[in-house]
């Protein structure tokens, strides 16, 4: 299985090749990662947006009425 150290690590590397983008916060909404599809998609670096809340980082818009609402 190897150490905690390299769990996280590979597990890190398989978010951040998803062609989704993923972002994963903390049990209090801080972010503590974004991938590459993700930077883009918000505008944040992942070094901008880590210990950020969602709602100050990503904004959704519904699709039927185009009201935004924080993420």
């Amino acid at each position: 299985m190897g150490s905690p150290l390299r769990r996280r690590e590979r597990a890190l590397i398989t978010l951040d090749s998803i062609g989704d983008a993923v972002i994963c916060t903390d049990l209090k909404g801080k972010i503590i990662f974004l991938n590459m599809v993700a930077e883009k998609m918000t505008g944040w670096s992942s070094e901008e947006a880590i210990h950020q809340t969602m709602s100050k980082t990503f904004m959704v818009i519904e699709g039927n009425t185009h009201i935004s609402r924080a993420g």
